[in-house]
Parts: C-alpha cells; structure tokens; sequence
C-alpha cells in the first residue's frame, strides 16, 4: 500500500506549504499597511482625526488590499490546479497498479474537471475563487480602521494594533479555517470519481492514528468497507463530524486526516472474506 503513504505524504506537504503562502500573503499587507497607509493618516497631537482625508485614505487601503489580493489571489489559485494535478497523478498510480486497468487516466481527467468546477477553482463566485480573495480579512482591517478613526485613537496604538491584528494570524487563520481540510478532500474526491468510474464497491480506511484521533476514526483504520457500509456513516453522530455530512469526502469529519481508498472485489474479500457472501 505504498501508493496509499504516498498520497498521505502529499496532503501531509500540501498542507504545510499551503499555510506557508498564507503566511507570506499576510506578511505582505502587513508591509504595505506599515508603509503605504499608516504614514498617511492625518493626526492631531499625536491622536487620529476624523477627517475626509482620512476617510479617503481608508478607500485608498481598500484599493491596496484588493491588489494584493488580486495579485497573490491568483498565485495561489494557480498553485491550487497544480496540486489537484499532482494528486491526479499519484491516484492514477494507485489504481493503475490497484486494477491494472486501462481506462484510468480517461477515469483521471474526468474526476480532474468535476473537482475543478466543485471547488470553483475559475469561478469568481466559487469557494477557492472566495478564498483566494481574503474578502473577510479585508473588511475586517476596514473595520478596525473606521472605528480607529471614529474614535479618535492614538496614532501610535492603532499602529501597534492594525499591525499585531493582521500580522498576527489573520489571514492565516482564515486560510487554515475554511480551507485546511481541502487537500484531503481533493485526493478523496478524485479516489472516490475514479472508483465510479471503474466500478470499485469497497474502500479501505487508511492506518495509522494520533493522540486526537476521534473513537469514529479509531473504530475504523485498517479496515474494510462497502459502499452501502459507508453511506450509513451518515446516520451515526459524533464530534467533529461535519454539516451535510458526505461519508466519501468528509470521512472522520473536521480535520480528519484519514483517507478511504477504493480497492478491487478480490482484495477485499481478501480482507474480509465475509463480504463475498453478500
């Protein structure tokens, strides 16, 4: 099952590099907010005033924001189709040596474009589009700086404020919340499409746990599932699972690092010999 670890291994990698792009997505508008917005803030005596200029210098950072997110927004949407590909191609490893088959990389291409279009990958109203946007942060920091100027606020602390607020896991955090799961789900979606495609009935749940794996993930590694066994998942309940539940995709639920790998009717009866009675 070494196809099976070299998968794990790219979400493993995906993730840490996709955490690192946000971190360097952050440390850039915390650079352009020290250089190119808090210097022109106009203050009296030291404090902010509330004042038309600076009004106007809040829709000019809006316009910087949404640049920066324009500009790294679409690096990372390019870095994203480049692990989809990736992890396409170490799936089609796994079941060209799995099934021998030869319609896999048809099988490939296929689970490719339904995952692109799910993820709205080009789509501006689409999930990864959204993401890429930061558009949450960005009203965020334009909040903060409404209220700073409403307020009257010391020049100095909102500077130590702005700067500490984002440098300090905004964008990083929104990244990690609504997109730290998509690496499994992105090798879970295509394993699951290809399995369709090549009529596979039984998944293994991968080995291996941590000190946080829930009783639901403890139950399961190592072991052997029908279909029909799966989509029952959706009946139990336990922490973490998610909302609109998909058995397939979500697996163990938030953060779940497992992986259901689809396999021949031989190597599962193999592994269960009681499932060919059924």
């Amino acid at each position: 099952m070494d196809r099976i670890d070299d998968r794990e291994k790219w979400i493993e990698k995906s993730r840490e590099h996709f955490l690192k792009l946000a971190k360097e997505y952050q440390d850039d508008i915390v650079k352009m907010i020290r250089a190119k917005y808090l210097p022109l803030l106009d203050q009296k005596n030291g404090d902010i005033v509330f004042s038309a200029k600076n009004m106007a210098t809040i829709a000019r950072l809006d316009a910087k924001l949404k640049k920066i997110s324009n500009l790294k927004g679409d690096k990372l949407l390019e870095w994203f189709a480049e692990q989809i590909e990736n992890n396409a191609k170490l799936n089609k490893n796994y079941f060209e040596e799995m099934t021998g088959e030869k319609g896999v990389s048809k099988a490939i291409e296929k689970a490719i474009n339904t995952l692109s279009i799910s993820l709205g990958l080009t789509d501006q109203n689409g999930l990864l589009y959204d993401l890429s946007r930061i558009n949450d942060p960005i009203r965020q920091i334009k909040a903060k700086s409404i209220k700073a100027i409403s307020s009257g606020l010391s020049w100095g602390a909102f500077s130590n404020d702005i700067t500490n607020f984002v440098g300090n896991g905004l964008v990083e955090g929104h990244m990690r919340t609504n997109a730290y799961d998509t690496f499994q789900q992105i090798d879970r979606s295509i394993n699951y499409d290809v399995a369709l495609d090549l009529g596979l009935n039984y998944a293994m749940y991968s080995p291996g746990l941590m000190k946080t794996s829930r009783q639901f993930c403890i139950d399961r590694v190592g072991k052997v599932f029908s279909r029909e066994e799966i989509d029952s998942w959706k009946k139990e309940e336990w922490k973490g699972k998610n909302d609109n539940y998909d058995p397939t995709i979500d697996v163990g639920g938030h953060n779940c690092t497992h992986t259901l790998s689809w396999i021949t009717d031989k190597l599962a009866f193999i592994r269960r010999p009681e499932l060919r009675k059924r």
